[in-house]
């Protein structure tokens, strides 16, 4: 039980600095310890919901400021964190956290090693499969396709075609037409 307070308080406090909007709080947060301090959280507790929700949310908040930030993420074991906060649960906030923190991973454009890293995760089906199973949830759907849509974007050359062809299985078994 103290264990598991710990990490709730740890990660209660790293949220709160993980939150704040100005870039040198997310960089103290960085280089203190606060990113190993939040996949610590994470993989503490996989089956508490609201400790993956806004563990993902705080690593999707860092992972915008870019710079040395998202290697950090990687190196801490934030991206298996993030794909296990997915996986472990079936929860709305989790699923919208977790997806936005894959996307904001995937937007830097120059940074080929945390590209890379998701790509390496292997997160294709786990997307597609938290896309069929959260049909109505607008946001759910908006940030899974934008992981989908960044991965084939920067994809390695060899991967292109299974890339393309689990993508059209998936989203045409996904996404409803509106007629």
């Amino acid at each position: 039980m103290v264990h598991a307070l710990c990490h709730v308080v740890c990660l209660c406090h790293v949220v709160c600095l993980c939150l704040q909007t100005d870039k040198q709080t997310h960089t103290t947060c960085a280089h203190t310890g606060g990113i190993k301090a939040l996949v610590l959280a994470m993989r503490g507790m996989p089956h508490e919901s609201v400790v993956q929700q806004w563990g993902c949310g705080a690593l999707a908040n860092l992972a915008r400021m870019k710079e040395h930030i998202p290697d950090a993420i990687a190196a801490a074991g934030g991206i298996e964190a993030i794909v296990n906060a997915i996986q472990s649960t079936a929860e709305r906030g989790v699923q919208e956290q977790g997806l936005f923190a894959l996307s904001n991973l995937l937007t830097d454009n120059l940074n080929r090693r945390v590209q890379k890293a998701v790509w390496d995760a292997n997160v294709i089906p786990i997307v597609a499969a938290r896309l069929k199973a959260h049909p109505g949830e607008t946001i759910v759907q908006e940030r899974g396709c934008m992981v989908l849509g960044y991965l084939l974007r920067y994809s390695p050359q060899d991967g292109m075609k299974a890339l393309v062809s689990q993508l059209c299985s998936s989203i045409v078994k996904v996404v409803p037409i509106n007629r």
